[in-house]
């Protein structure tokens, strides 16, 4: 039982998520384990079925027919994630688990979808705990929804060892579908015998609580409110993950609310908590360490420049004055292990540097994003950059920026710039060394420019082969484009590269999304050349991850 245990084990994070994780993804069987002896067998088979995970149909099918034949396997499952509707095998596998305790469900039902044996498998159990998600995003509103919403609404009230209810939904919410199945919700958990904890998610955008729940507050089985905090709200008064009803205010800035104030007067260490988060003042500059920094002043240029500027690898520098101030460049060659620079500078001015100047000559990365002035300057300063191998350009002037990539072409592996820069400069003619390619969208002004040629600018206008590139990376672009590149590149022409990365792709994540999914052809097409496609992580449509 030890070793088996954790080999078994499905963490209750992975049981709980509302992100779906790709249906394509080829996770190793656990139940192999079982195989291994009878002795295995005998005691992981009530472990393998502790938590069970119904992505398809077909599992779902698979799942009542093994359920079917051994009674006994259903009596093992307290834990149910289901992803779907999953037509009358749902009926099956909830009547042969009685014992479930945690179910999980969603509302993005398709339309079509079967919930009838779903919904009256519902009935046949008593969960102590139910997690529902829905597509605030994009609701679905079909007849399967309807039908499991009407089932909730009903079952709610009867299930009496309903404990922890994860609701779905936050303030954020304009009259319509959502607001209407949140107010319906809301009426059935107003109802419920036993009623603990309820989960909520705090909107990023208003940061308040929703306000149609608080009549679920009055129950008296209520105890706790479970905070599911956006990172963006984290580092306010009030992140706590479980906070008492009763001292639940309108919003969790610090304010006049009453029950607010009687909290942390009656709590010293509630109270320092507050005071710490509002009155601390931020460090004078973000050094995370004493190889990592990021400076938004001169000032703190200069500060972290004598006190830790040899140890410094990695320097995000974001000046924000406007005046024309000129800096003397010996701050910066106090950088002297500058490995990568994130260079923003405003309206700021550095002198130039002294001829012969060994500033910036261990530097390996540079990223510049929406800043002429700070590229300008470094193509005045005639920098060597020895050591350079990596350039991010964002948002910049298309002929400042080929004026340095020019200068350093042959020195770069790693290149990320707009499409206009890249397909004037023919940039892999220029750049022999290449490895990894991002092609980021022309820009008109603040607006994105569709470039379906972008096959036609980049890919096909150099001498070929290019015997350096692996890795290919797109951003922003049409369908029309990633389409055309798709169907007319040839691998013979890049012999070495494997992957290509669109930071627009979404495999599917449920069964529905699957025959429609244009990616998944996408993929194939590229895998029969011997090509790879992956997501903006990295990620393949099984899960594979790229180079």
């Amino acid at each position: 039982m030890p070793i088996l245990a954790p080999l078994l084990h499905v963490p209750d994070e992975v049981f709980s998520t509302s992100t779906m994780e790709l249906l394509l993804n080829p996770e190793y069987s656990s139940s192999r384990y079982l195989l291994v002896c009878k002795a295995w067998l005998r005691i992981g088979t009530p472990l393998l079925y502790d938590v069970v995970i119904l992505r398809t149909t077909f599992q779902a099918d698979a799942l009542a027919a093994v359920l079917e034949a051994r009674n006994d396997l259903g009596l093992h499952i307290k834990k149910l994630r289901v992803e779907g509707g999953f037509g009358d095998s749902m009926e099956t596998v909830l009547r042969l688990a009685p014992n479930i305790t945690d179910i999980f469900f969603t509302l993005g039902m398709w339309g079509g979808g079967d919930v009838g044996g779903f919904c009256t498998g519902l009935a046949l159990i008593n969960p102590q705990r139910v997690i529902l998600t829905d597509e605030v995003e994009k609701p679905k509103k079909n007849k399967a929804t309807t039908l499991l919403v009407t089932t909730l609404e009903q079952l709610i009230p009867k299930w009496d060892n309903l404990k922890i209810f994860d609701f779905p939904y936050s303030d954020d919410l304009y009259p319509g579908i959502l607001l209407t199945r949140a107010e319906c919700f809301v009426s059935a958990l107003s109802k419920s015998p036993a009623l603990e904890i309820l989960g909520l998610t705090i909107n990023r955008r208003t940061r308040r609580f929703p306000t149609y729940v608080r009549k679920v507050f009055e129950l008296p089985s209520f105890k706790l409110v479970q905070c599911r905090f956006d990172p963006i709200s984290r580092g306010f008064a009030f992140d706590y993950p479980f906070f008492p009803a009763k001292y639940l205010p309108d919003d969790y800035y610090p304010n006049n609310n009453s029950a607010f104030l009687a909290a942390i007067e009656d709590d010293v260490q509630l109270r320092e908590r507050v005071v710490s988060v509002v009155c601390d003042p931020p460090p004078p500059a973000q050094a995370s360490s004493n190889m990592f920094a990021r400076v938004e002043k001169a000032a703190q240029l200069t500060q972290v420049g004598n006190s830790l500027g040899p140890t410094i690898e990695a320097l995000d520098v974001i000046l924000s004055g406007f005046e024309p101030l000129h800096i003397d460049p010996m701050i910066l060659e106090r950088f002297t292990s500058l490995v990568r620079l994130s260079w923003n500078i405003g309206g700021y001015m550095f002198s130039a540097p002294s001829a012969g100047s060994s500033l910036f000559n261990k530097l390996e990365a540079l990223k510049i994003d929406l800043e002429p002035r700070g590229l300008t300057l470094l193509n005045d300063w005639n920098l060597t950059l020895p050591c350079l191998r990596e350039l991010v350009f964002k948002n910049v002037n298309d002929s400042v920026a080929l004026t340095f990539i020019r200068r350093h072409a042959s020195k770069l592996h790693e290149l990320t710039a707009g499409m206009s820069v890249l397909a004037t400069a023919k940039i892999l003619d220029l750049c022999p060394n290449l490895e990894t390619l991002t092609v980021l969208p022309a820009r008109g002004g603040w607006f994105i420019i569709p470039t379906p040629e972008i096959f036609d600018d980049i890919i096909t206008n150099f001498t070929p082969p290019h015997a350096s590139l692996c890795r290919l990376r797109f951003k922003g672009h049409t369908v029309e484009a990633y389409t055309r590149m798709v169907e007319n590149l040839e691998p013979e022409k890049f012999p070495l590269l494997k992957e290509i990365r669109c930071f627009e792709v979404e495999w599917p994540s449920a069964e529905r999304e699957l025959a429609r999914n244009l990616w998944i052809r996408f993929s194939e097409l590229l895998r029969v050349k011997g090509i790879k496609l992956t997501d903006k992580n990295g990620v393949g449509g099984t899960g594979e991850r790229g180079s």
